[in-house]
């Protein structure tokens, strides 16, 4: 499913206004199933690849996307393998596994 986002949709999803935020690069480092959180690798963040700085849209892409899963109900984000801040729909910064409910807003 993370490689499908990082993809983006088909010309036809584009044709139907369907994007994605998520920058290449990110991948699913591992998964903890005994706590149920994935974790992802996300590279630095480069506006020029994507012509976007939807940074908090593709947090929430991939959070809301991996927790549809029932093996996981939380998101933790990485850097080049280390724990990384990432924000929530408030704007507020988070390093514990993400939910559903930190972007609820933007649903």
């Amino acid at each position: 499913m993370l490689a499908a986002l990082v993809v983006g949709p088909s010309e036809r999803e584009s044709d139907a206004g369907l994007t994605t935020a998520v920058l290449s690069g990110t991948t699913l480092d591992r998964q903890e199933p005994s706590a149920r959180v994935a974790y992802v690798d996300v590279p630095e963040t480069d506006e020029t690849e994507s012509g976007r700085s939807d940074e908090v849209l593709a947090y929430a892409q991939i959070v809301v996307t991996l927790t549809s899963l029932p093996s996981v109900t939380g998101v933790r984000f990485l850097r080049d393998g280390q724990p990384l801040d990432v924000p929530r729909a408030d704007g507020s910064l988070a390093r514990a596994p993400l939910t559903r409910r930190d972007y609820t807003a933007l649903l």
